[in-house]
């Protein structure tokens, strides 16, 4: 079973249902973080060396640490809402600043109706990545900002079957 790292949102948790829906695929790992005050440059740091993941997932602060760090690793990932553009707090993680070949999947769920993380934002992020040519979007007309359970299942078990293609 592929293993997994999932980084919640601010202020979030990773629910028991989003959960039992990953377990079906994913042995899970999913640190409970307070992003205002954890150091998540010393989380990982610890992390590493010690587990291997094969995609991390992460939903908006948490997209944001997932998406640098998948590049960082060379992994696919699965990015809800991700805060790429702009945050509304400053965090103790130090994005890379240079990647190399970046050929990992990068999976991203947009909500079209999100008030918080502008999606308009993410996209030219996402876009501007020139690194990476395996960047897909699925752009939803009426999801906000919170991803309901019916979404969030469509959405891993197609980034399953994006895995199972590579």
């Amino acid at each position: 079973m592929q293993r997994i790292l999932y980084f919640h949102g601010l202020n979030g948790t990773l629910s028991e249902e989003k959960r039992r829906i990953l377990e079906v695929f994913f042995d899970v790992y999913a640190p409970q973080l307070n992003y205002e005050f954890d150091n998540i440059d010393q989380l990982i740091e610890e992390l590493l060396p010690e587990n291997t993941f094969d995609a991390i997932i992460g939903n908006s602060m948490g997209g944001y640490v997932a998406y640098h760090l998948s590049r960082q690793l060379n992994v696919p990932s699965l990015l809800f809402n991700p805060a790429l553009k702009e945050r509304s707090t400053e965090i103790q993680f130090t994005p890379c600043n240079h990647y190399g070949n970046h050929l990992s999947l990068v999976y991203a769920v947009l909500g079209k109706a999100d008030e918080i993380v502008s999606p308009n934002g993410t996209w030219e992020e996402l876009f501007s990545d020139n690194q990476n040519d395996r960047v897909i979007f699925s752009c939803h007309r009426k999801l906000e900002h919170r991803i309901d359970e019916n979404t969030f299942k469509a959405e891993v078990e197609r980034f399953v079957q994006f895995l199972a293609e590579k």
